[in-house]
C-alpha cells in the first residue's frame, strides 16, 4: 500500500515521508511531523493499545499539528446503529479469523483523540454513519 501511495505522488518533489513499522514496538522522533493519517488502522487495537498508540503519536506531533482520522464507527441510534453492528460483527469474525486480530470490538479511537486533547475541526460520514473521518487539530501546549 505505501508503494501505491509514493507511486501516486509521482516523481515530482514532495515533503511526504511514508514509514512502515510496528506502531507498539517503534520509537517516533519527538516533535517531528506536521500531521498523521490513520485510516482503518486504530480498529486494530484495544482501547488499551489506542490510548498508548496516540500518546506516542501525539509526542511525535509539532504544535498544531494535524490527525486524520477514517474508520468504522457506530452511528448513535436508528437502523443505521443496527446495521453497523451487524457489519461490525461480520468485519471483526473475518479479521479475526484470518489475522488474529486481538480487537474484539470498535475502541473509543475518536473519545481517546479528543481526550488527549485534539479538538474535532472537520467530519464526514459515509455508508449510513458506518464509515466516518474527521480531521483533529492539536494545539500548543
Amino acid at each position: 500500500m505505501l508503494a501505491r501511495a509514493e507511486e501516486c505522488l509521482g516523481a515530482t518533489p514532495h515533503h511526504v515521508t511514508f514509514q512502515q513499522a510496528n506502531i507498539l514496538a517503534t520509537e517516533l522522533p519527538v516533535q517531528n511531523y506536521d500531521a498523521v493519517i490513520t485510516c482503518f488502522f486504530l480498529d486494530c487495537f484495544t482501547n488499551q493499545q489506542v490510548s498508548e498508540i496516540i500518546t506516542k503519536i501525539s509526542q511525535s506531533l509539532r504544535p498544531n499539528a494535524l490527525w486524520l482520522w477514517a474508520d468504522f464507527a457506530l452511528p448513535d441510534y436508528g437502523f443505521s446503529r443496527v446495521r453497523a453492528k451487524i457489519w461490525l460483527a461480520i468485519l471483526y469474525a473475518f479479521f479475526r479469523w484470518q489475522t488474529k486480530l486481538p480487537a474484539r470490538a470498535l475502541p473509543e479511537s475518536e473519545l481517546l483523540i479528543q481526550k488527549h486533547g485534539y479538538q474535532k475541526v472537520a467530519e464526514t460520514t459515509y455508508q449510513w454513519g458506518l464509515i466516518r473521518n474527521s480531521v483533529y487539530r492539536i494545539t500548543a501546549a
